[in-house]
């Protein structure tokens, strides 16, 4: 077999072979990404500040940051000074009943929570027609005379504190009782239904004989007021209505036992020397009120004047 025939089988069997197939080039499905629905997302609340309990007698920024906020709500008069005085407590009594917390004058965590609050939940005030309105009757007194020095009515509406303005008593006297009388006010009737308010023209730690209450009677003590507002009374006639003989070794007054030398001025009370109850001056050794509230005797300040009644 020539070559020519070789040639021409080999391409027949080429032509009549299995064709080769060409590659698939359709490119594979594409799997759509799965669609992730948007939550929205709730911001992270802040935590509630942490209040920390104020009362009267405390200071500073505190202090100043809830005046600003009673005089925002017009529960105080004046600038936020900062200090908690009586206003201060008297706007926070006044916002307290108000809000229906308690009424006691301590700005305390939940005060302060409300107090702050978008809404301090205050309860509406009652309309002008039916707040209770009791006239009570101030009067200024003049403790070592008996006079009277000013005398003015002040409408109160609810049950309030009155303080002592000394604008109302000639120059020259000072303030020898205390300084607020707490009002209340029930059925349209005040209690106490009038306020005296004590001054005298003596000096401090001046002593003069002033009347004294003992068990109720009226009866004649050398008796004085220092600058700090403690009560001085005359020794010597303290002793006298105690039945205390000084110049013992020691005496018995009411179950306390109670010792004075004289001569050095040391006055000691079951055995601990106590120099604040004992003051010595020129017109005489006299003893603090104290002292007789120390022993159980009922002594206190009334209109003015010391009011003492012996444990018998």
């Amino acid at each position: 077999m020539d070559i020519f025939k070789i040639l021409m089988i080999y391409m027949a069997m080429t032509v009549t072979g299995p064709a080769q197939q060409a590659p698939d080039l359709t490119p594979p499905p594409v799997t759509p990404a799965p669609i992730v629905e948007q939550v929205p997302v709730t911001p992270t609340p802040e935590p509630s500040p942490e209040y920390t309990t104020l009362r009267p007698g405390n200071e500073g920024k505190r202090v100043q940051e809830m005046q600003e906020r009673l005089i925002e709500l017009g529960f105080l008069e004046g600038e936020a000074d900062g200090q908690y005085g009586p206003k201060t407590k008297e706007a926070v009594t006044a916002y307290q009943r108000r809000s229906g917390l308690k009424a006691d004058g301590i700005a305390g965590k939940e005060t302060l929570a409300r107090l702050y609050s978008a809404d301090p939940m205050l309860t509406p005030t009652p309309p002008p027609s039916v707040i209770p309105a009791v006239m009570v009757r101030v009067y200024y007194m003049d403790r070592d005379t008996g006079s009277q020095l000013y005398a003015m009515d002040i409408t109160c509406y609810g049950s309030t504190t009155i303080y002592a303005n000394s604008n109302h008593v000639p120059e020259g006297y000072r303030l020898v009782s205390e300084n607020s009388v707490y009002v209340t006010l029930k059925n349209n009737t005040a209690t106490p239904a009038s306020v005296s308010f004590y001054y005298s023209s003596q000096p401090a730690d001046s002593a003069v004989p002033v009347v004294i209450l003992m068990h109720g009677q009226e009866t004649q003590v050398n008796w004085f007021t220092d600058e700090l507002g403690t009560v001085w009374l005359s020794m010597d006639k303290m002793a006298e209505l105690l039945g205390w003989d000084m110049t013992a070794a020691e005496a018995d007054l009411f179950g306390h036992k109670v010792q004075f030398n004289q001569a050095e001025g040391i006055l000691t009370l079951d055995g601990v020397p106590c120099p604040q109850l004992f003051n010595r001056k020129d017109e005489g050794d006299f003893i603090s009120l104290e002292l007789l509230k120390m022993i159980g005797c009922h002594a206190e300040m009334t209109d003015g004047m010391p009011d003492i009644a012996f444990p018998y």
